[in-house]
């Protein structure tokens, strides 16, 4: 699990500080670093970007301190099919901790109308 002050700096940068501590007790989780290295250096996690694919809704925060929105756009990017779907939409004033900031529900409501969209 990462410390206090590296979920205030990558999780809870946008929220009020008074507000950091409560966050922190409440959603900060014992991890292990093996999950992402597992992912970045398993044969499993390599993507053929040019394969078909279903649609691919990228969501980022402008605040983002852990996937910062130039890598999100990077990655979003990477997709090259042209009859595939791939959408991209950056909240400027959020950081990772996205769902669990105040205005959650603009998100939530971003991405229902998106999936609906689909159809």
């Amino acid at each position: 699990m990462g410390s206090r002050e590296w979920y205030d700096k990558c999780f809870f940068n946008t929220l009020p500080e008074k507000e950091r501590s409560a966050a922190f007790e409440k959603i900060a989780v014992p991890e292990s670093f093996k999950v992402s290295r597992q992912l970045v250096l398993n044969s499993f996690s390599i993507i053929d970007f040019s394969k078909p694919h279903e649609p691919i809704l990228f969501i980022g925060g402008g605040k983002d301190n852990i996937f910062p929105k130039s890598l999100t756009k990077t990655i979003a990017a990477k997709y090259k099919d042209k009859k595939s779907r791939v959408d991209l939409k950056i909240f400027e004033n959020k950081s990772h901790y996205i769902c669990g900031e105040k205005g959650w529900e603009n998100v939530a409501d971003f991405v229902i109308e998106w999936y609906e969209s689909l159809n």
